[in-house]
């Protein structure tokens, strides 16, 4: 975002702070997608079948990506 910068622009120029704020405002909503996201998903790994399927597909999603990582 800040690529097309230049130290040469003054200072008081309202573009870096306008995208400060931007991606300020980016961050509270994505952070607080992630808290909704999460209360979400921690009902649903209550119940324990649940959570033993999800823990067995991440286990194997985390294997799958280490083998592709080391032979892929």
């Amino acid at each position: 975002m800040f690529a097309g910068a230049s130290s040469k622009q003054i200072a008081t120029e309202l573009g870096p702070w306008l995208k400060l704020t931007a991606l300020a405002l980016m961050i509270v909503a994505i952070h607080a997608l992630w808290l909704v996201a999460g209360v979400a998903f921690a009902r649903f790994l209550r119940r324990p079948a649940a959570s033993r399927i999800v823990n067995l597909v991440f286990a194997a999603t985390l294997v799958s990506t280490t083998a592709l990582a080391v032979f892929g």
